[in-house]
């Protein structure tokens, strides 16, 4: 399965101000693989408008975890990518978090618990 042709689609979604509630990427659920991930990591810089990437529940490993949070140090404004119940070791994903806390591993969204 591949998602090349909606990632290259995302950066061109309108503006925050034009969407209500704030814009939100759910494909959650979905059986997405590392290479869906990969396609969305090459895309994470020019998704400034996300407010949230929903891939829980997926089939997402390490590897494409690995290139999200990559993805994400290459200059994405995203605040937080949802990867609660792939297949990714816990230690792994402790690790991935610590070098980017916008990875969210959690059961619970952690933005919302702050509220």
């Amino acid at each position: 399965m591949t998602l090349l042709p909606t990632a290259f689609l995302l950066p061109h979604c309108p503006p925050a101000s034009e969407l209500t509630p704030p814009p939100l990427c759910r494909l959650s659920w979905n059986l997405l693989g590392d290479e869906v991930a990969a396609e969305l990591a090459q895309v994470l810089p020019q998704m400034g408008q996300l407010k949230k990437v929903d891939l829980e529940k997926n089939q997402i490993t390490a590897c494409g975890a690995q290139l999200l949070a990559q993805g994400l140090v290459q200059g994405s404004r995203v605040p937080i990518i949802r990867l609660w119940n792939n297949p990714i070791p816990a230690e792994v994903a402790q690790r991935l978090q610590s070098l980017e806390p916008r990875l969210d591993f959690a059961f619970f969204d952690q933005q919302s618990q702050a509220l």
